[in-house]
């Protein structure tokens, strides 16, 4: 058989299995392989939208549904609709949160969130937890649409009668005038901004009523500042750290209760119509005015740096009275009124006494007094000082700066101290004190703890330099005999003489260590064979008394 056509029959063989058996056969009686037309080859249908095509028809058929042709893509669904702001409704409670209970609103799928601070009137004070409200699952309230953001549904229970479903704060004065939902809400026209001209002067003094606490600060109403659109009193926020100027207040309540009436000072007013007050600037008894030049002040427009404030750096020495603004463990910066930028007090400025830790001598919103003692060029950076003004009174302790001097003048030496101590440049060599100039007279060759020059004098040892003796060694024999040419040369001469005889006390010495010590060896090892000699002598009379003993038992 040929090549190809015992290829064509393997090939035969391998794609039908009643062809291999008859070739097989054919094999075994001796005849002629038979050659197999070969097949057709199996057509697949390959088109994937003809064959996803028929099963859609299939799925439609199935369905009963009419019409053939390639699927389409779903149309977008329609927005789910979203309840009217400050809309009232009654929902249900379908699940309890740590913050708060989501309401079922009926005639919507979405749920809304009555928040924990959203449940109780205002008066109630704080809730801390779920379970002081009272509400169970499966409850019906009524609640209020106060934000929609979205699809994000925020209810109050607080501004609805639950008896009646009556609005109780019809004007909506604790939100947002706009809203994500559109439109909302009249009351006044403008929601809940506050009319600009009902807002209260800045740096005005007001009676003012706590309505709430927070762990932040309380919340307040101004007597005497009425809202055009409520005829309700308008409200502002007292910062824990505007409440008290004597110390750091941790807990809002040891200062102020829910009802209490104050005296408060409006210090900042933002674009919103926001209001901080502060309670620490007001003499609550006459109403004085305790911070006249506003340095607690935020000013107004923008909330930051306050207003008036510039880039202008305060001039060198001045006094102000200033806020801390932020603590570091190196020190605390101070914000001050008409200054952009915060100043430092380092830690070592913060009292006249070691200070170990910055959060143990000031805190974040204090009130300190402090002294710019430093201002870099372009004012950049200021440097601030508290252990130079009196706290109480904001006097100033050192007018001279005299006290400031000195303390700069003793840190530049333990600077410089320091890095004397970092250079490893080598070791103090001999005659450096030569090169000395004393602090005290001026002359060199001394230092001012040995000076004894009396006023406007100067005590000149005559010793020469470290250079000129060095270079007056190898002669100095000659120097130290031949007459005096001037003053000046028999003084070097005999600075010579005192250099020589300190150099040969000190060799001395050394020889008589040197001595000293060899002695010591020579004596030890003295010790050392007289011991062995001793024990030599021992062990010789041990053996002749061991051989006499042997001699007699014979």
């Amino acid at each position: 058989m040929k090549s190809d056509e015992f290829g064509g029959a393997a090939a035969a063989m391998m794609m039908n299995p009643a062809a291999a058996a008859a070739m097989a056969a054919a094999a075994l009686a001796g005849a002629p392989l038979p050659i197999p037309v070969p097949q057709q080859p199996m057509k697949l249908d390959l088109n994937v939208a003809s064959g996803e095509e028929a099963y859609m028809r299939r799925v439609a058929a199935s369905r009963g549904m009419t019409g053939a042709g390639p699927r389409q893509s779903p149309a977008p669904a329609a927005p789910e609709p979203l309840p009217p702001l400050y809309s009232i409704h009654r929902g249900i409670i379908v699940k309890f949160a740590p913050y708060g209970a989501f309401v079922s609103l009926p005639g919507y799928r979405k749920h809304g969130l009555l928040h924990i601070g959203r449940i109780l009137p205002k008066d109630a004070g704080r809730v801390d937890n779920m379970e002081q409200t009272g509400l169970v699952m499966g409850q019906e309230v009524g609640v209020k649409i106060i934000s929609v953001d979205g699809q994000k549904i925020a209810l109050s229970m607080r501004d609805v009668e639950q008896t009646t479903g009556r609005d109780l704060n019809p004007e909506h004065l604790d939100y947002p005038s706009t809203n994500g939902a559109g439109g909302g809400g009249g009351g006044g026209g403008g929601g809940g901004l506050v009319n600009p001209a009902d807002l209260p002067a800045l740096y005005s003094i007001h009676p003012a009523r706590v309505l709430r606490i927070e762990s932040f600060g309380a919340f307040v109403e101004l007597s005497d500042v009425i809202s055009s659109r409520s005829g309700k009193a308008i409200q502002g926020l007292l910062h824990i750290s505007a409440m008290s100027s004597s110390r750091r207040v941790e807990k809002v309540e040891d200062v102020v209760s829910v009802g209490e009436e104050l005296l408060v000072k409006v210090i900042k007013i933002d674009d919103q119509g926001k209001i901080g007050v502060s309670l620490r600037d007001v003499d609550q008894a006459t109403g004085q005015d305790l911070d006249p030049t506003h340095s607690h002040a935020g000013g107004s427009g923008g909330g930051g740096g306050g207003g008036g404030a510039s880039n202008e750096p305060p001039p060198l020495y001045s006094i102000h009275r200033g806020s801390v603004a932020k603590v570091e463990s190196f020190g605390a910066f101070i914000s001050i009124a008409g200054y952009r930028k915060h100043g430092l007090v380092h830690i070592s400025h913060l009292a006249s006494f070691k200070v170990d830790s910055v959060e143990k001598a000031v805190g974040v919103g204090e009130s300190v007094w402090v002294k710019v003692i430093k201002v870099e060029e372009g004012g950049s950076k200021v440097g601030m000082s508290m252990k130079y003004v009196d706290q109480t009174s904001g006097q100033d302790l050192d007018p001279q700066n005299i006290q400031l001097q000195a303390d700069e003048a003793r840190s530049q030496r333990s600077s410089n101290f320091d890095d004397a101590n970092k250079r490893k440049d080598g070791p103090i060599e001999l005659g450096a004190i030569h090169e000395v100039d004393c602090t005290r007279c001026g002359a060199r060759g001394h230092l001012a703890t040995e000076c004894m020059a009396g006023v406007g004098e100067k005590f000149d040892q005559g010793l020469p330099t470290f250079q000129q003796a060095a270079s007056n060694h190898d002669t100095s024999a000659a120097a130290a005999t031949a007459a005096p040419a001037s003053s000046s040369s028999h003084s070097s001469s005999a600075s010579l003489a005192k250099i020589q005889e300190a150099l040969a006390l000190i060799q001395a010495a050394k020889e008589a260590k040197r001595a000293k010590k060899e002695k010591k060896r020579l004596k030890k090892e003295s010790k050392k064979k007289k011991h062995k000699k001793h024990h030599k002598k021992r062990k010789y009379s041990d053996s002749e008394s061991e051989s006499s003993s042997d001699s007699e038992s014979d």
